[in-house]
């Protein structure tokens, strides 16, 4: 029932033409954090053809049991204090990991989010990369405080055109 839901969600026109060139982009990687589950965000990628733009998918692992039921469990436990709301996961913590794990030295990131989990991932950044917040929402909030040295270059969008258009400028 779940992915037949999901199954009809369409991928919008920009946002595509954005994964489009992260794809053509010859050293361009795109991964995805999400306090989302694999289940749901494979089931999507596969489902709008754009999988194989993703090298990581870096989420809660999910399956489903016996009986059909779909299992969720935590990507791993932390004691990050900006990201005691969402106790399953630290997005700085598996950005850091990610970076210092992956055989390919990265000049510059490119973040994008919109959640205050999306905090401490942002704070990972360097100077010579770009975090794109979404306005109005609780990441946005979070750094209107003031309270957090954001090194990377910051730049609100309002909508998901501006976010594919930032995107695809950095292609």
């Amino acid at each position: 029932m779940g992915r037949c839901c999901v199954c009809r969600l369409k991928i919008h026109r920009e946002a595509m033409k954005a994964l489009q060139a992260v794809r053509a982009a010859p050293d361009a990687d795109a991964i995805i954090i999400s306090d989302a589950n694999s289940v749901f965000i494979n089931t999507i990628l596969q489902h709008c053809g754009v999988a194989d733009v993703f090298s990581a998918v870096l989420t809660n692992p999910a399956s489903f049991n016996n009986e059909g039921l779909m299992t969720v469990a935590w990507h791993h436990t932390h004691t990050c204090q900006l990201c005691a709301a969402t106790p399953n996961m630290c997005k700085g913590t598996i950005l850091r990991e990610f970076l210092k794990n992956s055989a390919h030295l990265y000049t510059q990131v490119v973040y994008t989010g919109d959640g205050q989990n999306d905090l401490c991932a942002l704070l990972q950044l360097r100077d010579t990369d770009v975090g794109v917040v979404r306005k109005g929402h609780g990441l946005e909030k979070a750094l209107a405080k003031g309270t957090h040295d954001v090194k990377a270059s910051v730049q609100i969008v309002d909508f998901l055109q501006d976010l594919c258009s930032v995107i695809t400028s950095y292609c």
